[in-house]
């Protein structure tokens, strides 16, 4: 797209005719709305399926056959619940890792203050 093209002739040159979705998204990244959006989505979703997965258990439970989409929920549903465990897992050991390095790093920095006390001795004693 030339520039003139993507960009208006008046007054209002430095405005594009149309709205970048890059820049529009960059935009709603910046401004955390896009997590609002997704949080005020997920809770709409998962009370849905959370419904949806009661009432198909509440079929099978009665005996009665269940369609493919009805089974199709419940796989959803199951699907949902391992990606939040493994979420959980990952998350508890990031955290482990996490501590793990920063006691590593206090160890390094305690070897080099104890080093640096060595030399400042020695350069005080010359």
């Amino acid at each position: 797209m030339a520039t003139n093209e993507k960009w208006q002739s008046n007054n209002l040159s430095l405005c594009p005719k149309i709205v970048d979705h890059y820049i529009l998204l960059n935009i709603l990244m910046k401004s955390n709305l896009i997590k609002v959006i997704k949080t005020f989505d997920d809770k709409f979703f998962e009370q849905w399926l959370d419904n949806q997965a009661q009432r198909v258990m509440n079929l099978v439970g009665d005996g009665k056959a269940i369609s493919p989409e009805e089974m199709m929920v419940l796989v959803l549903k199951a699907q949902t619940n391992h990606f939040a465990h493994l979420d959980i897992e990952l998350r508890e050991d990031m955290d482990r890792r996490f501590d793990l390095m920063r006691e590593e790093m206090s160890k390094r920095f305690e070897q080099v203050d104890k080093r640096f006390e060595a030399l400042t001795i020695r350069q005080a004693s010359r």
